[in-house]
């Protein structure tokens, strides 16, 4: 299904804003969680060395009170150095336990022994003082402060090269920003083409329609702009206005006209309708006065009931525009036919035709007497009209279809229905008399 044009106007621009838009949100997610880890690293790694000269101050202070009281033999040397150690000890453990410096961890225990020398000492004044210097431990300090230096400058390596990536991803989305701009433009001079070729199209269209449609000079050549395309848009609308209006008189004359030939075809319908009950009649009339015996009690009911079927004719005719309502009502369908075919027996048997009844089956159904009886009638004397030399009209109606309803059927050995009429058997009044 070809999409409405501002759409397709639309469409392209919202697919670049979109995915230029998901580029630019990624990058920006990975700058971010880039930096984030990165200053993580830092704020550990200062910590870590901000801890770790906390500790090498600490051992300083505990081996320079520890020289002191080897020199003087001063007790208040011995407990601040003391105090020192105990300083560098809680150093050691804090930066073994929140950060990954492994030689943090060693120098744990080796304070731990120093702090007891101390204490050994603090408690037997008597021991040599030197013992407890032997043992130096600034130097793994020192070790470990250069460790935890160095990975503080590779932090800061990463942290350059964090910003130079930055700087890249930054020139990259301005590259991109420019490429999107050149996408921009060349979609939107895709789009533009393509309007401006609709717009071509519809012109040539219109032209052609006005052409068509106007009896003088059409335009010089196609609208390819809008303005001239509401233009001719604005004469073809008036020119099919114009148009309407004229086939609306037609159509109003060719109503005019099929009425006229619906009074004609009325006024021959009502003469086919009312001439089979007069034949009847006429032919009943015509046998009393041959045989000079009179009108027995069943012909006078005969010319009485289609004295009556007439009367009753003309009333249909006049309710044509409103058609009745049947009266319906439960009806034996042997009645129905007996009675049609005593109306057309007489006239059957002049032209030596036969009409075949059934067994009586006794079949009751649902209808209106009146209209059933006019339908059989004149398919009988149609069956004899079409049999002029003679013949045999077979009229039968089997056991009722699955559906409840009844099939009635009248055979004769005429010619058959015209394929002209065949279309028009239902239309009011046709015949092919």
């Amino acid at each position: 299904m070809k999409l409405p044009l501002l759409w397709r106007m639309i469409l392209p621009t919202i697919v670049v804003s979109t995915l230029l838009l998901g580029i630019g949100l990624g990058m920006a997610v990975y700058v971010y969680r880039s930096n984030a880890i990165v200053s993580e690293q830092l704020d550990d790694q200062v910590a870590a060395v901000l801890a770790a000269e906390e500790l090498v101050l600490a051992v300083r202070d505990t081996r320079l009170e520890l020289e002191h009281f080897a020199a003087s033999d001063e007790p208040e040397f011995l407990v601040a150095a003391q105090e020192a150690v105990a300083r560098a000890l809680a150093h050691a453990r804090s930066l073994a336990a929140e950060t990954n410096v492994t030689i943090a961890r060693r120098l744990v225990p080796e304070l731990e022994r120093l702090a007891e020398r101390i204490a050994r000492v603090a408690a037997a004044p008597d021991e040599v003082p030197q013992a407890i210097g032997s043992e130096d431990v600034a130097q793994p300090l020192a070790d470990a402060v250069a460790a935890l230096r160095a990975e503080r400058e590779a932090v800061t390596v990463d942290s350059r090269e964090n910003r130079a990536l930055a700087g890249r991803i930054g020139t990259s989305v301005a590259l991109l920003g420019v490429c999107g701009a050149a996408a921009g433009i060349v979609t939107g001079l895709g789009v533009a083409r393509g309007v401006a070729r609709s717009v071509e199209e519809l012109g040539g269209a219109v032209h052609s329609l006005h052409e068509s449609l106007t009896e003088g000079d059409p335009p010089t050549r196609p609208p390819t702009e809008l303005r001239e395309l509401v233009t001719a848009m604005s004469h073809v609308r008036n020119q099919t206005a114009g148009m309407v209006t004229e086939l609306e008189r037609t159509r109003e004359s060719a109503a005019r006209a099929d009425q006229l030939a619906a009074v004609g075809q009325l006024a021959a319908g009502i003469a086919h309708e009312l001439r089979n009950p007069l034949t009847a009649v006429k032919l009943l009339v015509d046998s009393a006065l041959d045989e000079a015996t009179g009108l027995d009690d069943r012909e006078l009911g005969v010319i009485a009931e289609e004295t009556q079927r007439m009367q009753q004719m003309l009333q249909t005719f006049l309710d044509f525009a409103r058609p009745p309502k049947p009266a319906m009502k439960e009806v034996a369908v042997d009645d129905l036919c007996r009675q049609a075919v005593e109306v057309a027996r007489p006239r059957a048997k002049r032209l030596g035709i036969e009409i075949e009844l059934p067994e009586d089956p006794q079949i009751r159904i649902s209808a209106d007497p009146q209209q059933l009886r006019q339908v059989l009638l004149n398919l009988l004397i149609n069956a004899i009209d079409a049999q002029p030399d003679g013949g045999r009209i077979c009229l039968s109606y089997p056991s009722s279809e699955p559906d409840g309803d009844v099939a009635i059927e009248v055979a004769d050995a005429g010619p058959g229905i015209d394929d002209e009429v065949a279309d028009r058997i239902f239309e009011p009044f046709v015949s092919t008399k």
